[in-house]
Protein backbone atom coordinates (compact mmCIF):
# COMPACT_ATOMS: atom_id res chain seq x y z
CA UNK A 1 0.00 0.00 0.00
CA UNK A 2 2.01 3.13 -1.29
CA UNK A 3 1.93 5.93 1.41
CA UNK A 4 0.08 8.12 0.29
CA UNK A 5 -2.78 5.63 0.89
CA UNK A 6 -1.98 5.29 4.42
CA UNK A 7 -1.99 9.17 4.86
CA UNK A 8 -5.34 9.96 3.51
CA UNK A 9 -8.14 10.20 5.50
CA UNK A 10 -11.81 8.95 5.61
CA UNK A 11 -15.03 10.44 7.30
CA UNK A 12 -15.78 13.58 9.06
CA UNK A 13 -14.48 12.36 12.43
CA UNK A 14 -11.60 11.13 10.01
CA UNK A 15 -9.45 8.21 10.89
CA UNK A 16 -6.18 8.09 8.56
CA UNK A 17 -6.01 4.95 6.28
CA UNK A 18 -3.65 3.08 8.15
CA UNK A 19 -5.44 2.92 11.02
CA UNK A 20 -9.06 2.36 9.53
CA UNK A 21 -8.98 -1.49 9.75
CA UNK A 22 -8.14 -1.07 13.67
CA UNK A 23 -10.78 1.24 13.80
CA UNK A 24 -13.29 -1.22 12.07
CA UNK A 25 -11.90 -4.20 14.30
CA UNK A 26 -11.87 -2.13 17.69
CA UNK A 27 -15.95 -1.32 16.96
CA UNK A 28 -16.61 -4.69 16.28
CA UNK A 29 -15.33 -6.05 18.77
CA UNK A 30 -16.44 -3.25 21.23
CA UNK A 31 -20.11 -3.27 19.95
CA UNK A 32 -19.91 -7.55 20.18
CA UNK A 33 -19.12 -7.23 23.96
CA UNK A 34 -20.98 -4.56 25.27
CA UNK A 35 -23.72 -5.97 23.47
CA UNK A 36 -23.58 -9.08 25.21
CA UNK A 37 -22.79 -8.19 27.97
CA UNK A 38 -25.56 -5.98 28.29
CA UNK A 39 -27.89 -8.05 27.06
CA UNK A 40 -27.70 -10.61 29.21
CA UNK A 41 -27.24 -8.33 32.86
CA UNK A 42 -30.73 -6.85 31.41
CA UNK A 43 -32.36 -10.67 30.59
CA UNK A 44 -31.45 -11.44 34.19
CA UNK A 45 -32.33 -7.83 36.01
CA UNK A 46 -35.98 -8.19 34.50
CA UNK A 47 -36.47 -12.05 34.60
CA UNK A 48 -37.63 -11.57 30.80
CA UNK A 49 -39.72 -14.64 29.64
CA UNK A 50 -40.95 -13.25 26.65
CA UNK A 51 -38.63 -13.91 23.31
CA UNK A 52 -40.34 -10.66 22.12
CA UNK A 53 -38.82 -8.84 25.30
CA UNK A 54 -35.47 -10.47 25.07
CA UNK A 55 -35.80 -9.01 21.19
CA UNK A 56 -36.15 -5.35 22.29
CA UNK A 57 -33.97 -5.91 25.07
CA UNK A 58 -31.09 -6.82 22.65
CA UNK A 59 -32.29 -4.46 20.44
CA UNK A 60 -31.78 -1.52 22.56
CA UNK A 61 -28.37 -2.58 24.09
CA UNK A 62 -26.83 -3.10 20.45
CA UNK A 63 -27.50 0.18 19.99
CA UNK A 64 -26.19 1.55 23.16
CA UNK A 65 -22.84 -0.84 22.40
CA UNK A 66 -22.90 0.39 18.73
CA UNK A 67 -22.78 3.92 20.43
CA UNK A 68 -20.25 3.82 23.06
CA UNK A 69 -17.69 1.40 20.90
CA UNK A 70 -18.03 3.97 18.09
CA UNK A 71 -16.91 6.70 20.16
CA UNK A 72 -14.38 3.86 22.19
CA UNK A 73 -12.92 3.17 19.00
CA UNK A 74 -12.61 6.30 17.73
CA UNK A 75 -10.79 7.75 20.70
CA UNK A 76 -8.45 4.85 20.43
CA UNK A 77 -7.82 4.76 17.63
CA UNK A 78 -6.62 8.19 17.00
CA UNK A 79 -5.27 8.20 20.36
CA UNK A 80 -3.18 5.15 19.43
CA UNK A 81 -2.35 6.76 16.28
CA UNK A 82 -0.81 10.18 18.29
CA UNK A 83 0.99 8.02 20.65
CA UNK A 84 2.79 5.66 18.47
CA UNK A 85 3.73 8.27 15.66
CA UNK A 86 5.14 10.93 18.42
CA UNK A 87 7.22 7.78 19.41
CA UNK A 88 8.24 7.10 15.81
CA UNK A 89 9.15 10.82 15.41
CA UNK A 90 11.05 10.72 18.45
CA UNK A 91 12.92 7.45 17.65
CA UNK A 92 13.47 8.87 14.04
CA UNK A 93 14.79 12.18 15.33
CA UNK A 94 17.68 10.27 17.37
CA UNK A 95 18.39 8.60 14.78
CA UNK A 96 19.38 11.25 12.73
CA UNK A 97 21.02 13.08 15.51
CA UNK A 98 23.22 9.78 16.15
CA UNK A 99 24.28 9.68 12.46
CA UNK A 100 24.89 13.19 11.83
CA UNK A 101 27.19 12.95 14.98
CA UNK A 102 28.89 10.02 13.79
CA UNK A 103 29.49 12.01 10.47
CA UNK A 104 30.77 14.55 12.15
CA UNK A 105 33.07 12.43 14.25
CA UNK A 106 34.09 10.63 11.04
CA UNK A 107 34.65 14.22 9.31
CA UNK A 108 36.89 14.87 12.17
CA UNK A 109 38.94 12.18 11.93
CA UNK A 110 39.69 12.57 8.12
CA UNK A 111 40.92 16.00 8.17
CA UNK A 112 42.93 14.81 11.36
CA UNK A 113 44.39 12.30 9.14
CA UNK A 114 45.19 14.55 6.35
CA UNK A 115 46.96 17.34 8.48
CA UNK A 116 48.90 14.30 10.17
CA UNK A 117 50.12 13.06 7.06
CA UNK A 118 51.04 16.76 5.87
CA UNK A 119 52.87 17.33 8.96
CA UNK A 120 54.69 13.93 8.99
CA UNK A 121 55.66 14.78 5.00
CA UNK A 122 56.92 18.58 6.40
CA UNK A 123 59.35 16.96 9.59
CA UNK A 124 60.75 14.62 6.98
CA UNK A 125 61.28 16.60 4.87
CA UNK A 126 63.04 18.97 7.17
CA UNK A 127 64.81 16.24 8.63
CA UNK A 128 66.37 15.71 5.48
CA UNK A 129 67.48 19.64 4.98
CA UNK A 130 65.01 19.58 1.66
CA UNK A 131 62.98 22.55 1.27
CA UNK A 132 58.94 22.04 1.88
CA UNK A 133 56.57 24.14 -0.09
CA UNK A 134 53.56 21.94 0.00
CA UNK A 135 50.40 23.78 1.10
CA UNK A 136 48.59 22.62 4.15
CA UNK A 137 45.85 20.59 3.50
CA UNK A 138 42.40 22.41 2.50
CA UNK A 139 39.53 21.63 4.53
CA UNK A 140 37.31 24.35 3.56
CA UNK A 141 35.52 21.66 1.51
Amino acid sequence: MALRELEQRFGIPSVRGGALRWFYGLFSVGTIYLTASNTMNEVSRVRATDWMQVQSIITEQLVRGAGASLILAYILTEGGDMVISAILRERNRQKDLEARRKAKEQGRSEIQTLWEAWNRRRTDAEQRGEPFTEPPPNIDN
